[in-house]
């Protein structure tokens, strides 16, 4: 992983808009691969191994409030508008959390960013 996508994923961690933007113009990976050494390949998949899924990840914090977890669904538009693989961070969203309800509150952050990722997976 380069320097730059290491500031991505920090970024995304920590719901920094600007410097998501920042770093994906200036050319970082919006899937570049967060690596887990100590985890063998099936216990990965429950992981965070990209932005997108750092976002699915980050995205259950009860420690943040709405208006901080809004930024994940603009992280969200951006990583898929620079080609995040969607159908990864769906499976990690549905192992963490299952499969959205079709009664679900769309108006949540949460949602918006589960919602998202299905439609761009949907239309991959």
């Amino acid at each position: 992983m380069t320097e730059l996508d290491e500031q991505l994923v920090e970024a995304v961690m920590y719901f920094d808009v600007s410097k998501v933007v920042n770093c994906l113009e200036q050319g970082a990976n919006a899937n570049c691969y967060i690596p887990y050494s100590d985890l063998n390949e099936a216990d990965e998949k429950h992981q965070p191994t990209s932005p997108l899924r750092m976002v699915v990840f980050r995205i259950s914090d009860n420690l943040l409030e709405d208006h901080q977890l809004e930024h994940f669904v603009t992280i969200t538009e951006l990583l898929l508008q620079h080609g995040a693989d969607a159908p990864s961070a769906l499976e990690l969203s549905e192992l963490r959390y299952g499969p959205m309800p079709d009664d679900v509150d769309i108006t949540t952050p949460f949602a918006k960013v589960v919602q998202l990722i299905m439609d761009a997976a949907q239309a991959t």
